[in-house]
């Protein structure tokens, strides 16, 4: 493109590059590229629309220009995910929030709504958009959030302190295949396992194969894996009366209605829809 660079016309280039290059939302990544290498809002780039830029402030646009043509995830090269109408930190040892999870947190909410002081477990936390989501919205509730990633954890600890959540949550590195001697009981649990099957992961997008963690994807060849190894001790630390959430595979519902008959046979058990319609989240009453 032609000197000079102004705002203007470096995202409107940005957005025309990208959307050769496949992306999806060309025009906003080229934006929010812009606001994070300048260390501005976005909505300060349209107060500087025709501001010159110097060339030495378009060192790192042009280096996370390149990655995200490349199909790095966006979330990863400015560090950031908003979900659930808050901004969580993440990197390459967590998965990217996604929309249909706030579904779970939604749920999760009504639940808690006449329900003080209820104590928390997210398993297979990440970044701990679930659990902080939840915490956030119930001052007067504590949560545990488990994980295998011990880097993993350190990004949740980062997103609890950013948003003063750290006296209401604690941490733990828990494998969950592994017995596990639970010394307390929840009245909520949310889960967002791998589910992935194999053969489903390799039709996954590239950006998601190449960078986001397979280990948080994929428990194994069915891709219900994940599920037995939590079905086999959640009676033991679910509150009679208490709730467990897990988001699901939107193939998945049928089959993991019929596992759950067979682990606990008298709970009350519901499929979920998400937006589209389809199979999003497994709820379970105790």
């Amino acid at each position: 493109m032609n000197r000079p660079y102004t705002i203007d016309k470096l995202i409107s280039w940005t957005s025309d590059y990208f959307k050769k290059q496949g992306i999806d939302s060309p025009r906003l990544d080229a934006e929010l590229l812009l606001a994070h290498s300048l260390k501005v809002s976005r909505v300060q780039l349209y107060v500087d629309w025709n501001k010159p830029l110097q060339e030495a402030e378009l060192s790192t646009f042009k280096t996370l220009l390149k990655a995200r043509a490349a199909h790095e995830p966006l979330a990863y090269l400015i560090g950031e995910k908003e979900f659930f109408s808050l901004k969580f930190k993440v990197n390459p040892a967590t998965l990217i929030p996604r929309p249909e999870t706030e579904h779970l947190v939604e749920e999760g909410l009504v639940f808690l709504k006449d329900r003080p002081k209820s104590h928390l477990l997210d398993l297979a936390t990440g970044s701990g958009c679930i659990l902080l989501s939840l915490l956030k919205h119930e001052p007067s509730a504590q949560g545990l959030g488990v994980d295998i990633s011990k880097a993993a954890l350190e990004v949740a600890v980062e997103n609890a302190s950013h948003l003063s959540l750290s006296g209401q949550v604690k941490w733990q590195q828990l494998d969950l295949r592994e017995a596990i001697d639970w010394n307390q009981s929840f009245d909520l649990i949310t889960a967002n396992l791998p589910y992935v099957s194999e053969s489903e992961y390799q039709s996954l997008a590239e950006d998601i194969k190449k960078y986001e963690p397979k280990q948080a994807l994929v428990p194994g060849p069915s891709g219900l894996e994940s599920f037995d190894w939590v079905f086999t001790f959640l009676p033991k630390i679910l509150k009679q009366g208490g709730m467990a959430l897990f988001e699901i595979g939107d193939n998945q519902g049928e089959a993991l209605l019929a596992k759950t008959q067979d682990y606990f046979p008298t709970w009350q058990k519901t499929l979920l829809k998400d937006l589209a319609g389809k199979d999003r989240v497994l709820k379970l009453l105790n």
